[in-house]
């Protein structure tokens, strides 16, 4: 049985859920909705082909993140037919959903408030010794109920384990991760670290402020493919004049930040959370967790 068939069977996971639709498919699995059988409470399941190479690391993170504030919980993982499944919390829509929902572009409160959160998150994971690698608006999920204004940091697939004496020049021989949100030494195929989420999260900040990054639709030359295009772009770009143009000097501290750290070097959680607080503070911004789309549904009512 074949993941692409999935759709169209009756399937039963672990007993005790019963799928309902495909949510999303990527190259190596599909994300489907699925209910409990005996409460009828909404899941998230995540299906592998039972010959793929990540679900046994994505099992261990979740397992490693066990009562993490903004980390789906893990209700059961196992071989169900011919796949490898997780069964996850139900959440809501990503970011990125979110982000077209607004016009693709969030205000300064918004991003401001999921700043706060989201350096949370990877100061959690960091702990553990995980490197999400793939930081983006769609791996960024809302939360649902009591638990809709808090921001979940999901799909720990690629993610890998931080080895503080690991060689990063050694790498993994090519891009783990989203080429428009992945760091220089990700995209040059060297190891990942700390520095390397945290300077994914700087330029998806920026890009749902924006709507855009600098690097976005670079014309492919007969010299330079896309991607290395994009990896000279971020490599050479001016941080003040360029990619924090006409932002608060705080996002430009917060690359400079992140982007000057060794492979081994924690960042500064408290003092990059500081800069973001700062300017809540100084725009005078209520921290009601009232976020762009909440005040967009309301005024469609």
């Amino acid at each position: 049985m074949a993941v692409a068939g999935a759709n169209q069977l009756d399937i039963r996971i672990a007993e005790n859920y019963r799928f309902v639709r495909i949510l999303a498919r990527r190259w190596w699995s599909v994300v489907a909705l699925a209910s409990d059988i005996e409460t009828g409470a909404n899941v998230a399941v995540k299906l592998e082909e039972e010959h793929g190479q990540f679900h046994e690391t994505e099992v261990e993170f979740y397992k490693r993140l066990k009562n993490s504030q903004g980390i789906p919980k893990m209700h059961w993982s196992g071989k169900e037919g011919e796949f490898k499944a997780i069964v996850l919390e139900f959440l809501g829509p990503s970011l990125q959903d979110l982000h077209y929902y607004c016009g693709q572009q969030f205000s300064r409160k918004t991003v401001l408030m999921l700043a706060d959160q989201l350096i949370c998150r990877l100061r959690r994971i960091h702990s553990k010794n995980i490197i999400h690698c793939d930081i983006k608006p769609s791996n960024c999920l809302m939360g649902v109920g009591r638990e809709g204004n808090t921001v979940y940091l999901t799909d720990f697939g690629i993610s890998r384990q931080y080895e503080p004496t690991h060689d990063p020049a050694t790498g993994n021989g090519g891009l783990i991760g989203t080429t428009v949100f992945a760091s220089r030494n990700a995209q040059s195929g060297e190891k990942q670290s700390r520095r390397d989420d945290m300077e994914s999260l700087g330029y998806m900040l920026i890009y749902l402020l924006r709507g855009h990054l600098p690097w976005e639709s670079m014309p492919v030359t007969t010299t330079m493919s896309g991607p290395e295009l994009i990896l000279e772009r971020k490599k050479n770009i001016n941080i003040a004049t360029e990619l924090c143009r006409d932002l608060p000097k705080e996002f430009e501290h917060y690359m400079n930040h992140v982007r000057n750290l060794s492979y081994t070097d924690a960042p500064r959680y408290d003092y990059l959370r500081r800069l973001f607080q700062r300017v809540f503070k100084r725009e005078r911004y209520n921290y009601d967790k009232v976020f762009d789309w909440t005040k967009f549904h309301y005024l469609e009512r």
